[in-house]
């Protein structure tokens, strides 16, 4: 049989290449764009041209927000659409423009030069379920999701409902995967920020009523699960969450970061998550401008102070009705991976990053 060609869209970044590993080790044919100085730039974090050039079998640089898209979704089995800007200090009109507008492009160009495409597979965002209620937990996909409280999340979820729109009035094959806090090798954001500053803190110490849990889910487990939802017919305008079997409150990850560094968490006595979030915001006012003009990414922002204390407890029981099986259920391996992957990339000082079992470095080294 011919080998099936997938498009994937943001490539040269951190998802797009766990996205161009897992198609190449299932066998697909690659197309990969991003834009054109994604590809042309050194590697930097966030950014791995190199991988694109390695794995892709055909490179189409593009920028969906105005070029032409006509040969880009031409002849292409699959789409995988990755390509957003993923940022909690981004302007709205920004995330608009790219996010939005960008998408709709991409979807004008399958619906008249790719009548034939199998499914397009969209990168949606956990957080679009804006605040959790207590009563409704856990977390599923029929849930109706309220507005989002920030940009970035806004702009998500006006993506995913412009794409199940425009796939039943065009009838097109479409999926929403909703990944929630994601981590892996070589990413720097969100997940990876999270646990860089938690593995560099000296004495760890959290409240004790920080109870409120973090859905992990490595970037290898997200690209599966795309992959996945794509070669099933019942996924079709489908949206499925992405987080592991292991959701850990604050106080577990706390601890499970201060037993791989051979400490012992303290715990200090509970506060309040209003003072704490307001604390952040006031703190996020301050540093970010001074973060921009030094061209670096602020270690709190207001969209995130935001989002902070929300019990993200999520089923992935949809996925796994599929016959999905996650490589990392609970993230406690791939957080030990990561942080071993940060150390050898020159992100963490080695003094900062626990020792791996030989088993975890065989894993690494595959």
């Amino acid at each position: 049989m011919t080998q099936p060609l997938s498009l994937v869209t943001g490539a040269s970044g951190f998802i797009g290449s766990h996205m161009l590993e897992v198609l190449k080790e299932a066998g697909h044919r690659i197309r990969a764009t991003d834009i054109p100085s994604a590809l042309t730039a050194a590697p930097a974090p966030g950014r791995y041209p190199d991988l694109v050039t390695q794995l892709a079998d055909e490179v189409v640089p593009a920028d969906l927000c105005q070029d032409d898209l006509t040969e880009l979704v031409k002849g292409v089995d699959y789409i995988f659409h990755i390509a957003a800007i993923f940022s909690y200090s981004a302007p709205s009109d920004v995330l608009e423009r790219v996010n939005v507008g960008g998408t709709e492009r991409l979807l004008a160009a399958i619906q008249a030069h790719n009548p034939g495409l199998k499914r397009i597979v969209l990168w949606g965002a956990g957080g679009a379920y804006g605040e959790p209620q207590a009563d409704k937990l856990p977390i599923h996909e029929d849930h109706h999701p309220k507005v989002p409280q920030t940009a970035y999340l806004q702009s998500k979820w006006k993506q995913e409902q412009l794409v199940a729109r425009f796939a039943k009035e065009h009838d097109i094959s479409f999926a929403v995967v909703r990944p929630f806090t994601v981590y892996g090798p070589r990413g720097l954001y969100g997940g990876g920020q999270l646990l860089m500053q938690t593995a560099t803190m000296g004495s760890p110490m959290v409240p004790r009523n920080f109870t409120f849990r973090i859905p992990f889910v490595h970037a290898r487990d997200v690209a599966r699960g795309a992959l996945h939802v794509a070669l099933h017919p019942e996924a079709d305008g489908q949206a499925f969450n992405l987080a592991d079997d292991v959701p850990y409150t604050t106080v577990d990850f706390f601890n499970l970061m201060a037993t791989m560094h051979g400490r012992t968490l303290r715990q200090l006595p509970s506060v309040p998550l209003g003072l704490v979030k307001g604390a952040m915001r006031t703190a996020a006012t301050i540093i970010q401008p001074l973060a921009k003009a030094f061209g670096k990414v602020s270690p709190v922002e207001k969209d995130m102070a935001t989002l902070f204390g929300w019990d993200y407890f999520v089923s992935n029981g949809k996925l796994r009705a599929l016959g999905f099986a996650f490589q990392y259920p609970d993230a406690a391996r791939g957080i030990r991976e990561t942080l071993h992957w940060f150390r050898e990339a020159g992100w963490m000082s080695p003094k900062t990053t626990p020792p791996l079992a030989e088993a975890d470095l065989q894993t690494v080294r595959a």
